[in-house]
């Protein structure tokens, strides 16, 4: 039950980033009702509800969890299930008869969106990811397709690749760092992706990189 009672309390309180955000590509403002006001309003998971994303889930599945961000993450979608409503950070009651919603072991210490991670059959899936690196109200949209293997767990994990270079210009070292997400295997980098900022456009869009050998 106390799972129950967090879900209740009030989520993260957002704070004016507007010039970090502008160098964001697909920074996004979420609605009103999404924010401190909307979600005071969120609507009460049942008992029932609560008591699936507590139970373990069914065996032969892949689990897939997500980090990264100041203020967390959450799935939108697992191929055409929408997994978290957008506006109330809950998981949707379509993606919990599907049982491919399940709360994190340490769920009432992680953000709002992060208690949650998926499951799902092994496979190629399509998942999509809002993560929220600058503030919890301004979400960043993050698409994989992968052949995910049987038994084994997965994380995708959003990070900014910070330039290391001494030698950059002072245009590049006032830019922005890239987002990077990481896909992980077994706590293992599998797949890399980043976006790089254009100085022209402020926009970018998210780039496999290829991970070095070691």
């Amino acid at each position: 039950m106390e799972h129950l009672v967090a879900m209740y309390k009030a989520g993260l309180t957002g704070f004016a980033v507007g010039l970090l955000c502008a160098g964001l590509a697909g920074c996004q403002i979420l609605p009103k009702s999404s924010k401190m006001s909307g979600m005071a309003q969120q609507p009460r998971l049942s008992a029932a509800m609560v008591e699936a994303l507590e139970s373990p889930p069914p065996k032969g599945l892949v689990g897939l969890h997500c980090s990264g961000g100041i203020g967390g993450c959450e799935f939108a979608k697992l191929n055409n299930i929408v997994v978290i409503h957008e506006v109330t950070r809950q998981p949707t009651e379509e993606a919990i008869h599907a049982s491919v919603v399940r709360f994190e072991d340490n769920s009432l210490s992680s953000p709002q969106g992060a208690r949650y991670f998926i499951t799902m059959r092994p496979g190629h899936n399509e998942v999509k990811v809002r993560f929220y690196p600058v503030t919890p109200d301004r979400a960043e949209n993050f698409a994989l397709i992968h052949d995910f293997r049987a038994d084994r767990t997965y994380r995708l994990n959003m990070f900014r690749q910070r330039n290391t270079d001494a030698s950059a210009s002072l245009l590049s070292a006032a830019t922005p760092d890239p987002l990077c997400v990481d896909l992980l295997e077994n706590d293992k980098v599998l797949r890399r992706f980043c976006r790089p900022f254009d100085p022209a456009t402020g926009l970018g869009e998210f780039l496999e990189q290829r991970i070095a050998a070691k």
